[in-house]
Formats: C-alpha cells, structure tokens, sequence
C-alpha cells in the first residue's frame, strides 16, 4: 500500500517548477525588449523637409531638367527628348504621377511633403506626407527573397553600420529591390527601364557639421542609364517641438485624357461650351457692325420717309426724296432683310395713307403734277 504522504512532496515541487517557468515566460519579453538599447541608435526623430530652394529635382545640387545632365543609353535619351517635346507641347511626357501614381524609389526620398523616420530593432519605417507612402526597411538580418510582388516603394533591406568603432551606430545602409513601374525621377520626366530592375542603394547618416541635417546618399542602378547615379539629398529638421503633418491626397475623380492632354471636368464643360458657340463668337464682330450699320440706315431712311410725307416741295423735289428715301431702304434691307422687309411696308403704308387721300403715293405724286 502506498504512503499519501510520500507522493506529497514531489507534487509540491511539480508546482513550484510550474510557476517558476510561467514566471520566466512573462518576463521573457522584458528581458528582450531591455536588449534593444536606443542609444547605440542615432536618432532620426522629428519631421525631416527639404532646405529652402530645393525644388523636386533628383540631383539636388543641379537645376532641373537639361541641366541635370543624366548618361542616358541612346534608345531612354531619345525617350527623355521626347517627353520634353511633349511636355512643351502642354502634354505630360514621361511623367505618371499625374494619374495619381506614387513617386516610387528612388523619387519618393525626394520628400515632397515632410518625412518621418521611426527606428526599431528590426524595421526602420519611413513615413512621406504624400501619396501615403510607406517604407519599411528591414534590419533583421533577412535576404531578399528569390520572388517577391513589386511596388512602387519596393522590398528594402538595411543594415546599421559603425563606422568609428564607438559603440553607436552611424550609418544605415539600405539596398532596395523589387520596384515596379511606370517610373520618373522628377516632374521632368527622366525615365526608369521599362524592364523595373531598377536597384537603389542608400546610405543615410547625418551631417557631422551640422547635427541637424541629414544625409541621403543614393546610388541608382538602371538599365535606361549608362553608369550607376549617385547623388545627394539633404534634409533638415523642422525647428518645431510639435510639427504640423499636413495630409495630401491625389485625387484623378474628375480628370479625363484627350489625347496626350488631361482635362477637368470643368475644363471639359467649357471647352464644350465654347465649341458650341465658336461659330457665333467667331461672326459676333460682324453681326454687332450689321446691327449698328442697320440700325444708322433704318433711322436714315425712317428720317427721309418722314420729311417726305410731310414735304409740300414740287413734284421734282418728291422724286428725288423717294429716290433718295427708296436707296436707303434698299441698301438697309439688303444688310438687314427680315427686319427691314417686316418693318418697311407697315411704314410706308402709314406714311402714305397720312400724306394722301388714295394711299396711293405715286399716283397722288402725279396727279399733282398734272
């Protein structure tokens, strides 16, 4: 027969391993969260905007367009000229954001709109004010997948280098693949490959002169270009303790293309307008010089009736008011037909009626001659 006793113990020592371990696991979290210490980081917080008199060009030590004399192979040069052609032409040449597209890498680091930059131990995520763009730059330790869907923002990786040996972290490096397209680098127009093995490698670390800047070093590798393109950004952050985010939005509802050319519904509907009565604007000119030539040989010829119904000159005198009455009417008539020919008779009639007894203007004309 067994001891109840005996088994006591081991029970109790069951229990107490039990709860050590439920102790360990709730812990375990802590423990690992301690291990992500923030000041190895550098600190990329704040809202990040471009200095004052940059515009949106890719190279932002060069003016725009021409003059940032991009290597292209001849088939993307002849494309590029092109889009400047067309976009003179008042079209939108290479460019797609038009229709609301995301600038895409490397376009997006750009910052059109203030970026935020938020550090974790294993994801770097970007936030851009604009199109809702997004990065995340995985620091993980992870390679690229053989496959992965494209996008406009791609598959990041990124690794944090330090460079002095301090015990912080300096640099972070960040290789960006799987992008997808239509692609440009600025509102000029500068084309990717329409293959979209596009390769874009950063280095992103701040300026040692000035804390406040910081630095984007970015190296694009395309197939429209004839060499890897490096350049430069700089960003500064913004002096505020509480920054505003705008929010922008894109919103194509509205918009329709006609051609190479995109139109607003409000355009369209004036542009409609106009087509229809482009005959009339087109004679208004003319038909506000007849209106006023009729009108000065109406009054003319009104003026010349009058005297002659109330004119006693000799039968000679008459005539030669009728003649004179009759070209002007005539010449009225023929500028302004239906008004003229509507409002000639019922006048002459009551001319005549009033200076006759017959109505009869010539018969009266000639029987006072006789």
């Amino acid at each position: 027969m067994i001891d109840q006793n005996s088994i006591r113990v081991p029970w109790r020592m069951v229990s107490w391993v039990g709860a050590l371990t439920l102790a360990v696991g709730l812990c375990a979290p802590i423990f690992g969260a301690q291990a992500h210490d923030e000041s190895k980081y550098p600190n990329f917080g704040g809202q990040w905007k471009r200095p004052p008199g940059i515009g949106n060009q890719f190279d932002q030590t060069k003016a725009p367009r021409e003059a940032q004399k991009v290597e292209f192979t001849p088939e993307y040069q002849k494309i590029f000229e092109d889009n400047l052609k067309d976009q003179a032409l008042g079209g939108q040449g290479t460019d797609p954001t038009y229709q609301c597209i995301p600038d895409g890498m490397p376009r997006a680091m750009s910052v059109i709109f203030p970026l935020e930059i938020i550090v974790t131990p294993n994801t770097t995520y970007m936030l851009i004010e604009y199109l809702t763009m997004q990065r995340r730059i995985f620091t993980d330790g992870r390679s690229f997948p053989e496959e992965f869907p494209p996008s406009y923002m791609g598959y990041s990786i990124g690794k944090w280098i330090d460079e002095d040996g301090d015990g912080k972290y300096d640099v972070l490096e960040v290789e960006t693949r799987f992008l997808k397209g239509p692609r440009a680098l600025d509102p000029a127009g500068m084309p990717t490959h329409a293959d979209n093995n596009s390769i874009v490698k950063e280095r992103i670390y701040f300026d040692k002169a000035i804390p406040s800047f910081l630095h984007d070093e970015i190296t694009l590798i395309d197939n429209a270009y004839t060499r890897p393109w490096t350049v430069l950004k700089t960003y500064r952050r913004a002096p505020e303790k509480y920054p505003d985010w705008p929010e922008d939005s894109c919103d194509t509802e509205g918009l329709f293309k006609i051609g190479k050319e995109i139109h607003s519904e409000n355009g369209g509907v004036f542009a409609g307008w106009m087509w229809a009565l482009s005959p009339y604007v087109a004679i208004l000119p003319y038909i506000l010089w007849d209106t006023a030539l009729s009108a000065l040989l109406g009054a003319g010829a009104l003026l010349l009736t009058m005297r002659l119904a109330s004119s006693s000159r000799t039968s000679s005198s008459r005539t030669w008011l009728w003649g004179a009455g009759g070209a002007t009417w005539g010449v009225s008539a023929l500028i302004g037909p239906a008004l003229r020919i509507k409002f000639t008779v019922p006048v002459f009639s009551s001319l005549c009626s009033a200076s006759t007894t017959s109505g009869n203007c010539f018969r009266n004309s000639s029987s006072a001659s006789t």
